[in-house]
C-alpha cells in the first residue's frame, strides 16, 4: 500500500532521489559506490549485487527461457521480453514532443531530449569530451585504455558469410536477403528498415527538421548537419598516418588512402579503367555517353576482406564449388584413404571433412562464452578448457602457465637448444616439423598465401594475416613514449631499446651492439659477409643490382620508373617511401632532433649523426685493401677505390670527361657555363 499512499520519506543524498522504505534507499546506494563483491566463476567479472550474478551467468549457460509469441525473440530476463513486446505494440510511456518518437524509461527519454536541445551532460574525465547519452560516454573512455580491443564480429548471416558486431545489425541485413522491404509511397523504392525510407521520403518532402545554429543552413538527416558544423569549428578529426593529412568526414579520409595504397576499387565496365571512388567513376561514365552514366553497371576490384561485398560474393562462390564438388565428387581414392582434390593432402575419410573445410573457410563451432570460432569439435572442445579449467601446469624456466600438460610439452621445446628436424637441402635444423616443413617452401619458392589487396605473396599464413593489418593499421602493441604501432611484442621491445638506449644484441665477430636483432642481422650483412647465409637473391634487371630482400628491390625499382607514391606538399617532391617523405620534410620544418652528447651540434639524420661523432671518436672504419687508407664513410671508400680502378663512372655530356664522383662532375660542369658565351659577366 505503501507504493500509492505512502510519502516518499527518504532520499538520496547523492542524487536527490526519493525512495518508499529505508531498504529501497540502501539498495538504490548500490548503484553509487564503486563497490563490487559479487564476481563470476566462470571469466572474473565483477558486479554490485548478488542477482545481476545469477543474470550474467547465464550468458555463459546460453539459456534463454522467455521467447516473443509474436516474433520469435528469447532473452534470459522476464523484463526484458515485456519491453520488448510493448514494442510490437507501440506502447510507449514517454513520447518526444519535437519529433513524436517513443521511448519505455525516462532515461532513454531524456538522453533523446539532449540530441534536441544539444546538451552534453556526460563528460569524459580524462579528456574533457562531452557526449549527450551515458553509451556514447562509455564508448569513447574504451579508446583511453590501452589494452582495448576492438569488438568481434560474433554475428554472422548465414547466406553470404557476412560478420556483425550486434545481432540487430544482423537482423536488419537478413532482411535485403529474405526480400522483406519498405516501399516509398512516392518513387516506389524499396528499403530494409523503417528508419531509412523516413530519411528517403524527406527528399520528397523537402523536410529538413536539423538547423545549423551558425549559418542557418538546414538539413534533412542529423548526421549531415554534424558534419557540416565541422567546417565552422575548423575541426578535422581524421588524419592519415602515412602523409598526415586531415578531413572531415572518415569516407573521403577513405578514398584519399588509395592515393597511397594504389588502390582502386572501382572499375568501368566499357574501358575497364579504375578509380578511387564511386563519383570518380561516375564522372568517368559520362565521356563515353548518357546511357552508359545511366546504366551504373560498374563492378568492385581489390576490396578489403573485412566483412565487404565482394568478400561474400567469393564465399558464395566457393561454397556453391564445394556443393557441386558433393555431387560430382574429384577425390581419388588410395588404399582406404581420400586425397583432397585442392592440396592434394591424403586423409582418411574421418578427417576429409574436417580438412577441406580450411579450404572453404567454414568454422561451424562456437564458443558462447568468448564467440571464437573453430573447424572441428576437438579444437572446439580444448579451447573451452581455458575457460573452466584452472592454468596448473607451470613452466619451470620462465614461469607461463598452462590449462593442458600437452600445451607445456610443445612450450618446452623452446627452451630446449635440441633441433631434431633437419632439411636434407641446406642442412638447417629445426625443434618442431611444422618448422621444416615451411622452410622446404623457401628452396621450392612456393608462396601459398596470398594479400588479395596488392598481390603480396608469403609462404606462412601467419605472415599474411600480420601483412593484411598493416593495410589496415590495426596494431597489437602500441610504444607508450612515441604512440607507433606494432604487430609482435617482439618487435615493440626492439622499438623501445631506441628510447632507452639499450643494446642487447651483440655482434659474435666484432662486439658491436644493437637495440634489436634485425639491425644486428643487418649488420653482419654488411660488414662480414663470409658470415652471412641468406645471399642476395632479388636482382634488378635493369641495373643489375642485388638485393637481400624484395622489399628493399622494390623501393629501388622506383628510382628506375620514376614511380613515386609519397609527394612533399611543400615543393612537390616525389620520394619513393614514407621514410624518405619525412626525412626530406625535416628540410623544410628545419627540425633537427639528432644532438650530439660532446658537441652539441643537431642533424636532421640519426645517420649523419653517427657518422659526425666519428669525428670525435677518431674511429675510421672503411679501410682500402689496395693502399690500406681508412674513411670514415663508405660512400668515400667506393670513390677512393675508383682511383685504383681507374673507373669513371660520371661523363660529361659536352666534353666525354669522365669523373669518379657525381660532385666532381658538377664542378666541372660550372666550368663549361662559366665561359659559355651567354653566360652573364
Amino acid at each position: 500500500m505503501k507504493c500509492h499512499n505512502g510519502k516518499k520519506e527518504f532520499r538520496c543524498e547523492e542524487c536527490g532521489k526519493e525512495c518508499l522504505s529505508k531498504k529501497l534507499l540502501k539498495r538504490h546506494m548500490g548503484s553509487h559506490s564503486e563497490d563490487r563483491p559479487f564476481q563470476c566463476d566462470i571469466c572474473s567479472r565483477k558486479f554490485k549485487r548478488s542477482y545481476e550474478v545469477t543474470k550474467h551467468k547465464k550468458i555463459h549457460k546460453g539459456e534463454k527461457n522467455h521467447v516473443c509469441d509474436v516474433c520469435g525473440y528469447a532473452t534470459m530476463h522476464k523484463a526484458c521480453l515485456e519491453t520488448h513486446q510493448k514494442r510490437h505494440l507501440r506502447e510507449y510511456m514517454f513520447k518526444c514532443d519535437v519529433c513524436g518518437k517513443g521511448f519505455f524509461s525516462s532515461f532513454e527519454f531524456r538522453e533523446h531530449k539532449n540530441i534536441h536541445t544539444g546538451e552534453k551532460p556526460y563528460m569524459c574525465d580524462i579528456c574533457g569530451k562531452a557526449y549527450t547519452s551515458k553509451n556514447s560516454l562509455m564508448a569513447h573512455k574504451k579508446t583511453h585504455e590501452p589494452d582495448a580491443k576492438p569488438t568481434e564480429k560474433v554475428h554472422e548471416c548465414k547466406m553470404c558469410s557476412k560478420s556483425f558486431k550486434y545481432r540487430k545489425s544482423l537482423l536488419v541485413h537478413v532482411k535485403s536477403h529474405a526480400g522483406e522491404k519498405f516501399l516509398c509511397d512516392f518513387c516506389g523504392k524499396a528499403f530494409s528498415t523503417k528508419d531509412t525510407l523516413k530519411l528517403h521520403r524527406r527528399n520528397h518532402t523537402g523536410e529538413k527538421s536539423n538547423v545549423c545554429n551558425v549559418c542557418g543552413k538546414a538539413f534533412s538527416v542529423l548526421y549531415t548537419l554534424k558534419v557540416h558544423q565541422l567546417i565552422h569549428t575548423g575541426e578535422k578529426p581524421h588524419t592519415c598516418d602515412q602523409c598526415g593529412k586531415a578531413f572531415t568526414q572518415r569516407s573521403t579520409l577513405v578514398v584519399h588512402k588509395r592515393s597511397h595504397t594504389g588502390q582502386k576499387p572501382y572499375q568501368c565496365h566499357i574501358c575497364n579503367k579504375t578509380f578511387v571512388s564511386r563519383t570518380l567513376l561516375n564522372l568517368h561514365l559520362r565521356s563515353h555517353g548518357d546511357h552508359a552514366y545511366y546504366k551504373h553497371s560498374y563492378s568492385v576490384v581489390n576490396w578489403p576482406t573485412n566483412g565487404r561485398k565482394d568478400q561474400s560474393e567469393r564465399q558464395r562462390k566457393r561454397s556453391c564449388r564445394f556443393n557441386r564438388n558433393e555431387s560430382q565428387p574429384h577425390i581419388e581414392e588410395r588404399r582406404g584413404s581420400l586425397v583432397c582434390e585442392f592440396c592434394g593432402k591424403i586423409c582418411s575419410k574421418r578427417q576429409i571433412g574436417v580438412h577441406r573445410q580450411t579450404h572453404s573457410g567454414d568454422k561451424p563451432h562456437h564458443c558462447v562464452i568468448c564467440g571464437k570460432t573453430f573447424i572441428s569439435s576437438a579444437q572446439h572442445n580444448s579451447h573451452l578448457r581455458t575457460h573452466n579449467t584452472l592454468k596448473e601446469f607451470k613452466c619451470q624456466t620462465c614461469g607461463k602457465v598452462f590449462a593442458l600438460n600437452r600445451r607445456l610439452q610443445i612450450h618446452m621445446k623452446s627452451h630446449s637448444e635440441e633441433r631434431p628436424y633437419t632439411c636434407d637441402i641446406c642442412n638447417k635444423r629445426f625443434k618442431r616439423s611444422y618448422y621444416l616443413i615451411d622452410h622446404k617452401r623457401i628452396h621450392t619458392g612456393e608462396k601459398v598465401h596470398e594479400c588479395d589487396i596488392c598481390g603480396y605473396s608469403c609462404i606462412q599464413k601467419v605472415h599474411l594475416v600480420n601483412h593484411k593489418k598493416r593495410h589496415f593499421n590495426e596494431y597489437r602493441f602500441e610504444c607508450d613514449i612515441c604512440s607507433k604501432g606494432f604487430h609482435t611484442n617482439t618487435e615493440l621491445q626492439g622499438h623501445k631499446n631506441m628510447h632507452t638506449g639499450d643494446r642487447p644484441y651483440q655482434c659474435d665477430i666484432c662486439g658491436k651492439a644493437y637495440p634489436s636483432k634485425t639491425n644486428m642481422m643487418g649488420h653482419k650483412r654488411a660488414h662480414h659477409p663470409d658470415s652471412r647465409q641468406d645471399p642476395k637473391r632479388y636482382q634488378c634487371e635493369a641495373c643489375c643490382k642485388s638485393f637481400t630482400y624484395k622489399r628493399s628491390l622494390l623501393l629501388h625499382i622506383w628510382s628506375h620508373t620514376g614511380e613515386s607514391k609519397f609527394l612533399c606538399d611543400i615543393c612537390g617532391k616525389a620520394l619513393t617511401s614514407n621514410e624518405t617523405l619525412k626525412a626530406h620534410c625535416r628540410i623544410h620544418t628545419g627540425e633537427k632532433p639528432n644532438v650530439c652528447p660532446v658537441c652539441g651540434k643537431a642533424f636532421s639524420k640519426a645517420s649523419y649523426l653517427k657518422m659526425h661523432q666519428l669525428t670525435h671518436t677518431g674511429e675510421r672504419p672503411h679501410r682500402c685493401n689496395e693502399c690500406d687508407k681508412t674513411f670514415t664513410q663508405r660512400s668515400s671508400l667506393v670513390i677512393h677505390q675508383r682511383y685504383h680502378t681507374g673507373q669513371r663512372p660520371y661523363e660529361c655530356h659536352i666534353c666525354s670527361k669522365g669523373f669518379v664522383s657525381k660532385t666532381m662532375l658538377k664542378t666541372h660542369q660550372n666550368t663549361h657555363n662559366l665561359f659559355s658565351p651567354n653566360s652573364s659577366p
